[in-house]
């Protein structure tokens, strides 16, 4: 297994709202193989595991959050597809991969090292917006894309998901909710929240959204009502994932550029 280097930090325990624990004190900073700098979006398993993948190849990543290790990684193939990967999801063996122009590819977890074939839907999601981000809305066997720009008239104005479902594999009607940001958020965080990944909290059923060029976090519940938004703390360069944990510990990821990727780990608690 590789490892990753740490930095430890205190721990902050925040009631509340996650976006107010996402302003304060990470405890602990993991600083991945260079290899790993594209790793982009995240989610959990089941039980907890998580998984987060390439930014431009279709490889996904075990990473314990807890002690830094790489568990695993497997891949897509026999081809090894090469999209522009924007956000991943799992609803219990299967795994979902989006890319920005909404193409959704879907996959069973492999073992590491492993060659796992996949299917491709074309959902068409980049006709109204640039997707950043996916998450799983199990309740509702939904997955729910997060728009980064939005392209098309009535989905402006908030923070646009579209929503597709998994058991008819086509779009919900309506197919989108939008979360309205007020004017002073929107003057705060800029004239647009530009989302780069989203993630359900498993026990209050909210959701999370990073934004990596606003530096921002803001949390909404399923139906687009808006419980809080924020600024990042000051420690992330290039937010790029999020995931929240059964505990209430928040894990996001900031792409590595020309350096190291970094995960760092938010001890919310409940």
């Amino acid at each position: 297994m590789l490892a990753a280097a740490a930095l430890c930090l205190p721990i902050r325990q925040a009631g509340g709202k996650l976006v107010d624990c996402l302003g304060g004190v990470r405890k602990t900073r993991w600083i991945l193989p260079l290899g790993l700098a594209e790793v982009s979006g995240l989610a959990l398993t089941d039980d907890g595991r998580l998984l987060a993948h390439d930014d431009e190849r279709g490889r996904v990543v075990e990473f314990d959050y807890k002690t830094g290790n790489i568990v695993k990684s497997f891949r897509l193939g026999p081809a090894l597809p090469r999209d522009d990967f924007e956000g991943i999801a799992v609803v219990g063996s299967r795994v979902y991969l989006v890319t920005s122009a909404g193409l959704l590819y879907a996959f069973a977890e492999g073992k590491g090292g492993a060659v796992v074939p996949y299917t491709v839907t074309t959902t068409h999601a980049g006709d109204g917006c640039e997707v950043e981000g996916l998450a799983a809305d199990p309740p509702r066997r939904a997955l729910l894309f997060l728009c980064k720009t939005p392209r098309a008239r009535g989905k402006t104005g908030g923070i646009t998901l579209l929503r597709w479902s998994l058991e008819r594999n086509q779009w919900f009607a309506p197919d989108h909710i939008t979360v309205p940001i007020d004017a002073d958020a929107g003057r705060r965080l800029g004239l647009l929240f530009r989302g780069s990944d989203l993630s359900r909290d498993p026990v209050t059923g909210r959701f999370l959204a990073v934004a990596s060029i606003n530096k921002a976090v803001a949390e909404f519940t399923h139906d687009g009502r808006l419980v809080g938004i924020g600024p990042l703390g000051k420690h992330h360069p290039q937010p790029e994932g999020v995931a929240v944990a059964k505990d209430g510990t928040v894990i996001v990821t900031d792409e590595g550029g020309n350096g190291a990727a970094r995960v760092s780990v938010y001890a919310c608690g409940r």
